[in-house]
């Protein structure tokens, strides 16, 4: 071996003090290799210290710490073969023979200058090794080289070879004598001598590399997988470390194993703490049970379609590779990784393709070059695949997958074998995969079919295809006539004729009209972005009853529903009516997005509704407060509808023409559907009468019932209904009304509700909240991906605005009633098992962002703010809280700090000093004048101010400063407001004077004036009575 060393000054370090029982043993070991001639006394400027390792038997095997020559020596490139390689050249052979070294190491000399390096030092002195030992991070490189010129032409076709393990293959007994004696013959040339206890000749089944390999396939070592299983709970990082390193060597015969392992990489992520939790000891576990009964994998073999079966879930991918030999699917290979941040927030198609993309290159040496099967659970990867016109991430994946030749193909859920459950919930992303849209329109909602047994029939495409594995997930509704007056105050033929005269919409229609084929790109040149974009969606685009829609395709399948393409004209109805209507219930971008998607679409959809939403006046000024966490958030689980409810009550408020003066609600934990009574008072007996004739008469008993610890909720009257109906009663803790945290945000929701729909909320608050709670049921919860309307009856109710373009599927023929239990049974089943598995990502989602702070915004002068007067003020005969949170807008003269700031409401009104939390920015449809703060900062200057003697006199200090200011400013309560001046004292200086909030007056303090502050001077507070006291 060279030593290929740099020419780094030499490294001398000293022998290590030992116990004497290592001592002793250290001695006698170095005696006996310069005894054997395998070391000798050095010379060398060289010296790295000795250590003694325990063995199993409780000897000690002696090595040297060459980490510091490690570093300074350069690394020998020559590649080790890879162990998956090396296995899968096994797949012809049916006998084995293993041969191994004895002490390969040290049957390879050294040359001089790697003897001068390699010395080591011990109390007995200097030595050097005549003969490579182990601990040089260049050995491996440099034996692999040796063994690979040695078996040169035998290897990888008689004989494989890993450093000191070589195998030789063969067909039948004569073959393998053949290549025996061909193997030993060349060790015999190379002087390399072998050691009988450790070579298995002419066997059917051996161990190599850690693998039980046979005619069958290749298995995991029982040895090393006893160990797995005799693994105590680890007690540390570095335990963890190790089992999971020890694991990850046999992960390929685990499926899922990113999955099952993510709780113990989690463990060892940088800063994380450690804390063995239930969840890491079920991993821990898992990964031991699955190890050891881990099955025999395949040889790949030449002939044979290779199947590549993907799965996505929601922390990571996995992938199946298995062939068909012989008739028979063999597996070849697990693999599977876990997702990263950015990547868990894609929607189901695109994490489905990014297993296909990523294990497609993880097994590019099996698939590259021919012909395999990409078997999936999730059909929308058939088409996605073949998408003419994909674009930015979308268009990158599609051409890494360009190079292999594959179909895919969609195998049902309950057939997939490696297919978990998913849920399908939107991509916060632009997502080409569920919208198909090559302009640069945000990014919209991914929506999903429901799977069934039960044919439909022809779409209402006009092609006349169905796919029998979906079923319409709306109920049969008529579609409006041209004599039907509209909800939002306009006709569907006054639609029709605007969709004519509309600049963007009116050439596309024109064109499908006239001929139905797609103009070229020199015809639509000349107009605006928005026609562009329809032109590049013309296969969606089709006529309706001679109005233009768009097909809006379902994650799954080719089924989809109409979208009217809305003229300009009638954008702000639609916005108005879904957002600020009676039944709009002003809900934020989202949720009003998704209620649109399902009617209507134009070009640049989601800006319009996020300018709409973030305009919103009523909105801005209702919109309450939030606070930092203080602790992190606790969560609960429910697998069921009606399995947990919660109650709580709201009120009092002002009484009504009907005597109601509080608000019953009550909320199921799974599917989100709430319920509002409006009561004359908050008494237990009411409380009980209603939960038991409205909700239990309705719905059934809970299992669980959650509530505050009220009164009502505590007394006897309710104790004795929930154990006559056999509920369990769990309450929140003292003071923590986020213990009740999912109805105590439907109250805020409902409160924004009753306060943004009419000014009359105040008195006839009661007759609105029927309204506002259809609202909310109608909008799909982010927890669970669907609607309460969904997750309770299966189908959405019909709302006024769908009596203009009418349900989806409207054509399809009303189900027989055992068709309809069936199908309503099917749907309700997986959308319940969606939202399960959605409810436990978006409790972890909601935890993360609950227990994270958000970076505070930073103002300029002339910006346009709310100010929070929330608590600050009270109007008679008004409920409080349906009183706005927010009063603006309000501009920013400037700051006195980075907290502090200086606010004004019009160039006559009073001026305010604000702190940064009652501050928000302010948003307007329409352009603001705050050309006034400027002109005022510039009249307002600061003028020079005479500093005062030490023993000036009241008097004299007020006719110096208050010919600044005209008027003192006065705030809300009738007190003066104005910052704080330093003023000098002459009597006993040992002592501090208060002199206004805040300021303390110091003794022999010189008097300095602040006038100056952003350009303005600054107001000084008029000593108190008392202060002609303190001078002389």
């Amino acid at each position: 071996m060279s030593a290929g060393k740099t020419a780094c000054p030499p490294v001398k370090q000293q022998p290590r003090r030992m116990a004497f029982e290592k001592q002793r043993s250290a001695d006698e070991q170095i005696q006996q290799n310069l005894d054997t001639g395998l070391a000798a006394p050095s010379h060398s400027s060289w010296a790295s210290p000795i250590v003694m390792v325990r063995k199993k038997d409780q000897t000690y095997r002696l090595c040297v710490d060459y980490r510091i020559l490690n570093e300074r020596t350069i690394k020998d490139a020559y590649p080790l073969p890879r162990i998956q390689d090396t296995l899968d050249t096994l797949s012809m052979a049916k006998w084995f023979s293993t041969l191994d070294l004895a002490s390969g190491y040290w049957q390879v000399e050294l040359t001089p200058r790697a003897r001068q390096a390699a010395a080591f030092c011990s109390r007995k002195g200097l030595f050097e090794w005549n003969v490579m030992p182990f601990g040089l991070c260049n050995a491996p490189a440099t034996f692999q080289r040796l063994m690979d010129r040695v078996l040169a032409g035998l290897q990888w076709e008689i004989c494989l070879v890993y450093l000191d393990d070589i195998i030789v293959l063969g067909k039948d007994a004569k073959e393998m004598i053949q290549r025996l004696a061909q193997v030993f013959e060349r060790l015999r040339q190379a002087n390399l001598k072998l050691k009988p206890a450790k070579c298995c000749l002419f066997r059917r089944q051996v161990i190599y590399l850690g693998h039980v390999v046979s005619e069958e396939g290749i298995g995991t070592d029982p040895q090393k997988v006893e160990k797995i299983r005799e693994w105590p709970q680890p007690t540390s990082v570095n335990e963890i470390r190790q089992f999971v390193g020890l694991a990850s060597y046999y992960r390929r015969f685990v499926r899922d194993f990113a999955t099952v392992a993510k709780p113990l990489h989690d463990l060892l992520r940088k800063n994380a703490r450690f804390q063995w939790t239930p969840e890491s000891n079920q991993a821990f576990e898992k990964l031991k049970e699955l190890l050891t009964t881990t099955p025999v994998l395949g040889y790949p073999m030449d002939h044979g379609d290779l199947i590549l079966d993907t799965d996505a879930s929601n922390f990571g991918i996995g992938a199946v590779l298995s062939q068909l030999q012989h008739g028979k699917e063999r597996v070849l290979a697990y693999g599977s990784r876990g997702l990263t941040l950015t990547e868990r927030n894609y929607c189901t198609t695109r994490r489905e393709l990014l297993a296909v993309v990523e294990f497609s290159a993880h097994f590019r040496q099996y698939l590259l070059g021919r012909p395999f099967v990409v078997r999936t659970d999730h059909s929308s990867l058939q088409w996605l695949i073949n998408m003419k016109e994909p674009e930015g991430q979308l268009a990158r994946w599609l051409e890494k997958l360009g190079e292999y030749d594959f179909k895919v193909v969609h195998r049902p859920g309950r057939q997939h074998e490696n297919a978990d459950v998913l849920s399908r919930r939107p991509c916060r992303s632009n997502c080409a995969c569920s919208l198909n849209e090559p302009s640069s329109s945000s990014p919209q909602v991914c929506h999903q079919a429901v799977q069934c047994d039960f044919d439909i029939g022809p779409g209402n495409d006009g092609t006349g295809n169905a796919n029998p594995e979906f079923c319409p997930v709306g109920v049969v509704q008529p579609v409006m006539t041209a004599s039907t007056a509209s909800f939002l105050g306009w006709t569907a033929e006054e639609l029709r004729s605007t969709q004519a005269t509309d600049s963007d919409i009116a050439p596309i229609k024109r064109w499908i009209e006239e001929g139905g084929e797609r103009p070229p790109w020199g015809d639509v040149l000349p107009y605006g972005p928005a026609t562009k974009a329809y032109w590049s969606q013309w296969n969606r685009l089709y006529l309706k009853d001679g109005t233009l829609v768009r097909r809006f395709y379902l994650m799954e399948g080719p089924e989809f529903y109409p979208q009217v393409i809305l003229p300009k004209v009638f954008r702000k109805d639609v916005m108005h009516q879904m957002h600020d209507g009676p039944v709009g219930g002003h809900f934020g971008v989202e949720r009003t997005l998704s209620r649109l998607q399902s009617r209507y679409y134009w070009y640049q959809m989601r800006e319009d509704v996020t300018l709409w939403c973030r305009t919103c006046a009523s909105c801005a000024a209702k919109a309450r407060p939030t606070k930092t966490p203080q602790a992190p958030m606790g969560t609960v689980r429910v697998g069921a509808p009606m399995e947990r409810i919660a109650v709580d009550l709201m009120g009092p408020m002002n009484e009504t023409e009907r005597f109601n003066r509080y608000i019953l609600v009550v909320q199921d934990y799974f599917t989100k559907w709430v319920e509002a009574y409006p009561l004359p008072n908050d008494q237990a007996v009411t409380v009980a009468e209603v939960i038991v004739t409205e909700w239990v008469c309705r719905y059934g008993a809970p299992s669980t019932l959650h509530s505050d610890q009220g009164s009502n909720f505590e007394s006897c009257v309710f104790q004795a209904m929930c154990e006559l109906l056999g509920i369990e009663k769990t309450r929140t803790t003292p003071f923590r009304p986020q213990s009740d945290g999912q109805v105590e945000r439907f109250n805020a929701t409902l409160q924004k509700i009753l306060a943004t729909t009419s000014e009359r909320c105040h008195w006839d608050w009661d007759l609105m909240v029927p309204m506002a709670v259809m609202a909310y049921r109608a909008t799909k919860h982010s927890s669970t991906g669907f609607t309460p309307n969904m997750m309770l009856f299966g189908r959405e109710l019909t709302e006024p605005a769908d009596l203009v373009v009418g349900l989806p599927f409207s054509e399809t023929s009303a189900p027989t009633p055992p068709q309809y239990v069936a199908e309503m049974r099917e749907r309700l089943g997986l959308a319940h098992q969606i939202a399960r598995e959605q409810l436990g990502r978006s409790v972890e989602r909601a935890k993360k962002q609950y227990d994270k702070n958000v970076a505070r915004t930073h103002y300029k002068v002339g910006d346009a703010v709310w100010y929070l007067i929330k608590g600050t003020k009270r109007v008679q005969n008004k409920i409080r809280k349906f009183l706005p949170a927010y009063e603006g807008p309000y501009f920013i003269l400037g700051h006195l700090d980075d907290m502090v700031y200086r606010i004004q409401k019009g160039p006559k009104t009073k001026v305010k000093v604000v702190h940064h939390d009652k501050l928000k920015p302010y948003h307007s449809r329409q352009p603001l004048e705050n050309s006034w703060v400027f002109k005022s900062l510039e009249a307002w200057q600061p003028q020079e101010v005479p500093t005062p003697s030490l023993g000036a006199n009241f008097s004299d200090l007020d006719l110096g400063l208050t010919h600044l200011f005209a008027e003192e400013p006065v705030n809300d309560s009738g007190m003066e407001q104005v910052p704080v001046l330093d003023v000098p004292m002459t009597k006993q200086e040992d002592r501090n004077v208060q002199c206004g909030e805040g300021s303390t007056v110091q003794p022999s303090q010189p008097l300095t004036v602040n006038g100056q502050l952003g350009g303005r001077p600054q107001r000084v507070k008029r000593p108190p009575k008392w202060f002609g006291d303190w001078t002389d």
